[in-house]
């Protein structure tokens, strides 16, 4: 058996995952290479591998500007949208100048969107906002999500059949 995603205390190689810190990290360096300076996070859970990891990629990316990126601005969060409403209202309230936001997934950042968007702040001249996933929500949203990218393979008949 292979598993999809890391599982938490397993490390014995049989899964298949995205690399969370590089992606989350790039994310973050995206953010950063385009000027912006106070760049928050809206984390996925801690008890996870891909929410630890791409904490993890936030951090290192922060630690490479040194303190030209104003140091982490950390929120917690589940993966869920109305985590990411709570994220972006508790940053915002602490950080009113925060620039940017990475949040660990797309429904996470619609959420943090739509806090932004009661707030007056506009996306992306006042906030940027990254979310991770590539997930359907990332091209409905108003504007559309930068987002990382994450594969995924097709599982169906064609494929079976070559």
């Amino acid at each position: 058996m292979v598993l999809f995603g890391r599982p938490s205390g397993w490390l014995d190689g049989r899964y298949v995952d995205v690399d969370n810190r590089a992606g989350a990290r790039a994310a973050t360096e995206h953010l950063l290479e385009r000027g912006r300076r106070r760049v928050g996070t809206i984390t996925g859970p801690q008890d996870t591998m891909a929410g630890l990891e791409r904490l993890e990629g936030y951090l290192r990316a922060l630690d490479g500007y040194g303190p030209d990126a104003g140091g982490p601005l950390v929120s917690p969060g589940d993966f869920s949208e109305e985590s990411g409403v709570r994220g972006m209202r508790e940053l915002l309230d602490r950080a009113p100048d925060l620039d940017a936001v990475f949040a660990a997934n797309d429904p996470m950042a619609a959420g943090a969107l739509g806090v932004l968007r009661a707030r007056g702040r506009r996306v992306p001249a006042d906030v940027a906002l990254v979310g991770f996933d590539d997930s359907p929500v990332s091209r409905l949203t108003d504007p559309p999500l930068t987002t990382v990218h994450q594969p995924r393979w097709r599982w169906d008949a064609e494929w079976w059949s070559s």
